[in-house]
């Protein structure tokens, strides 16, 4: 039994890997100041597990707290997911490969080894990502984008009167301020999505499979018009790749 966790800016993700099964993803808003109680309400009682492997963009402070509170609790520590050059069928398209954000290199990771290619991979988070990986396994690189938070807290940030946001809603245009920057932004990165899909295309020759993951995937599915598939837990099924 292996210990999964995607540890994002904003969100924790995990789950138990058994004899090449995943569990059900838990996905949870934390403070990362406070992550040794968040161990200790969802580890603490799990049997002692044979590997923990972990995807950590938040940072090192909390890749040094995990690691604190996996060797008080089992003695053992994790295993961190490093972008390489080359491994399980994936060559990374970024000139320095290390450079590359662990949870992209493992959402590469499980395309490769998971999905049909050639594949274009969305990540909405925080920032939003867009990484195209070939039929050889050859990642030609991506692009980055701010995800919907940031984009709409600029405009309230660096306005003058804008109401607070307000959630998403099912109209395409925003009858108030709040619900226009919010379609706004969703329709922005809609249509970004959208375009890279129409180049690769006209570039490659092929239209790529396109594959939608990250928290706030849903806002984009409902816009989306090309076939897409929705993988929830797509960094934690390239963990599995690894063990």
């Amino acid at each position: 039994m292996n210990l999964l966790i995607d540890i994002g800016n904003s969100r924790i993700k995990w789950a138990i890997e058994n004899k090449g099964l995943l569990s059900v993803p838990s996905l949870n808003s934390t403070s990362h100041c406070d992550f040794a109680s968040y161990c200790g309400e969802h580890w603490s009682k799990i049997k002692k597990p044979d590997k923990v492997v972990v995807s950590n963009v938040a940072g090192p402070n909390i890749q040094a707290r995990l690691d604190n509170w996996l060797n008080e609790q089992w003695g053992i520590a994790s295993q961190q997911l490093i972008p390489q050059k080359s491994a399980f069928g994936v060559t990374n398209g970024y000139k320095n490969p290390k450079k590359l954000g662990a949870d992209r290199w493992a959402c590469l990771l499980a395309v490769k080894n998971n999905f049909d290619l050639p594949a274009c991979i969305v990540d909405c988070g925080t920032a939003i990502t867009v990484d195209y990986i070939e039929c050889s396994g050859i990642h030609k690189g991506g692009l980055i984008i701010p995800g919907f938070e940031l984009m709409e807290r600029s405009l309230i940030d660096h306005t003058y009167d804008i109401a607070q946001l307000a959630e998403p809603t099912d109209s395409l245009l925003g009858c108030d301020t709040a619900s226009g920057i919010i379609q706004g932004s969703t329709l922005a990165v809609c249509g970004m999505i959208e375009k890279i899909q129409t180049l690769l295309a006209q570039d490659h020759g092929n239209s790529p499979h396109l594959i939608l993951t990250g928290g706030e995937a849903s806002r984009v599915a409902a816009y989306l018009k090309r076939p897409h598939h929705a993988v929830p837990d797509l960094v934690l099924r390239g963990l599995a790749v690894v063990l």
